[in-house]
């Protein structure tokens, strides 16, 4: 069986196409004329036909072509009104915004410019500050008492100093004098001592000495002596003997300590005491408040202020039970055991 070979085929055809395109026999030459002259005939009259439709077809693609370029144009011309109209009303919308921006700040502006203005005709209508001197101050102080509009003077916000203090000579209505800002010395003691119906007399930052407190004695109306910067000893103490209408006292001095218990117990007028920062102690505490048939004690005694004592907690427990009457404060408290605690206003 011979080899099947592919290019046997090709060889083939390629002979068969070198026959086909050899020169035919005359008679064969003339019938393919006449038969060329005839099929040009032919196909002359489709040619025609396919012209005029050809032509037809154009015409119809131009009118086509029209209707699809106005349609295009109107479209175009939808679309751009339709831009022109959203343009308009971003226009419309962007002036609105400004113009409220602009009314936003007008209004912003005219407040910061009320304020201004508020702010100057304060300045302007307020009378100015005037700081009047201490010395006037403590004048009018002293000239109500004069009028008889206040029998008190009390001075809290500046410092009274005894050349200040030579204002009250004389001053009869006063009855009560408090310097809590003061810094008055020995040298006006014998001044207010004469006060004729001064009844309490209190002298913050003043250091009164042993001298002082003797020239105080004289001060016979005095009722309430507080000298809580004291600079005396147990001897001012035991001058004060001589104030018979004297009920409180409250004193404070580094100079005072437990010894000045049996100064304080011949004040028998006395009815409180208020020793500040002064050690006193189970023993001195017994001297003020009396022991029966050992310590006489103060009759009259109500309340006892302690602030730094040393007095133990067995001696507050033998005084609440000796001594229930007295009411007791410690460092400015009641004392856990006090009977008599009640609060304060």
């Amino acid at each position: 069986m011979p080899k099947d070979d592919p290019n046997q085929d090709d060889a083939a055809l390629t002979d068969a196409a070198s026959d086909t395109t050899a020169d035919p026999p005359a008679k064969a030459g003339e019938d393919s004329a006449n038969d060329a002259g005839e099929t040009a005939s032919h196909e002359t009259t489709p040619l025609d036909d396919t012209g005029a439709d050809t032509g037809a077809d154009a015409d119809d693609g131009k009118e086509t072509s029209g209707d699809n370029t106005s349609a295009a144009e109107n479209s175009t011309a939808k679309d751009s009104a339709a831009n022109e109209s959203t343009t308009s009303e971003q226009i419309r919308s962007a002036r609105r915004r400004r113009k409220m921006v602009s009314i936003g700040i007008v209004v912003v502006l005219l407040i910061i410019l009320g304020v201004l203005i508020s702010g100057i005709l304060d300045r302007d209508t307020s009378p100015p500050v005037v700081e009047i001197a201490p010395r006037v101050l403590f004048e009018q102080l002293v000239d109500k008492v004069k009028k008889d509009e206040s029998k008190t003077i009390h001075v809290d916000g500046f410092v009274v100093d005894d050349e200040m203090l030579k204002s009250i000579q004389g001053l009869e209505p006063l009855e009560t004098l408090i310097l809590d800002q003061g810094k008055v010395t020995d040298a006006s003691m014998k001044m207010i001592a004469a006060l004729p119906n001064l009844r309490h007399l209190r002298l913050r930052l003043s250091p009164i000495s042993d001298q002082g407190m003797s020239d105080l004695t004289q001060c016979e109306s005095l009722w309430f002596l507080n000298l809580p910067h004291a600079e005396c000893t147990s001897e001012g103490i035991k001058s004060l003997a001589k104030l018979s209408s004297l009920r409180q006292l409250r004193i404070g001095s580094k100079q005072l300590g437990n010894e000045v218990s049996r100064e304080i117990v011949k004040l028998q007028s006395l009815r409180g005491i208020h020793l500040i920062g002064i050690g006193l102690t189970d023993d001195g505490l017994k001297v003020l408040a009396g022991v029966p048939g050992l310590e006489p004690g103060l009759p009259h005694l109500e309340s006892l202020y302690l602030d730094d004592s040393a007095v133990t907690t067995a001696g507050w427990e033998w005084l609440f039970k000796t001594h229930p009457q007295i009411h007791v404060h410690v460092d400015q408290q009641h004392h856990d055991r006090d009977p008599k605690a009640h609060p304060h206003r």
